[in-house]
């Protein structure tokens, strides 16, 4: 039997929650680029793949060329604590990744979502 569920957003989904604005380390996971050794250069480089780990795996690796990546529970809390007001009150409507990133896309565009995850954002 296969499963082939997404662990974390994409590199593609976490660059976009990057450009709508939100703070690296809201991320509990990491997309890590893998290494890749040219052979006839005697020399290591960055390879077109990413493997994902743990943001605290990061540690180690500061070196490296990483991503922020969100789970989909992390992605949840982030917009479960958003602040409405009024009598407005939008939820994800399933649990999916585009889902959720669509939410929180509407709530920053509508100057709901929580300002404490955001760059330059205040409380």
């Amino acid at each position: 039997m296969k499963f082939n569920s997404q662990v974390c957003t994409s590199v593609e989904e976490s660059k976009k929650l990057l450009a709508l604005g939100i703070k690296p380390e809201t991320a509990d996971m990491v997309h890590i680029k893998e290494l890749a050794y040219d052979e006839e250069n005697h020399c290591t480089y960055d390879a077109d793949t990413y493997f994902i780990r743990p943001i605290d795996y990061l540690e180690g690796e500061k070196h490296r060329s990483h991503i922020p990546a969100w789970s989909l529970h992390r992605l949840m809390k982030l917009y479960s604590t958003t602040v409405m007001e009024g009598d407005v009150t939008v939820l994800p409507y399933n649990d999916t990744y585009d889902s959720i990133i669509e939410s929180i896309e509407w709530a920053i565009n509508n100057r709901y979502f929580n300002k404490e995850y955001l760059k330059g954002g205040k409380k």
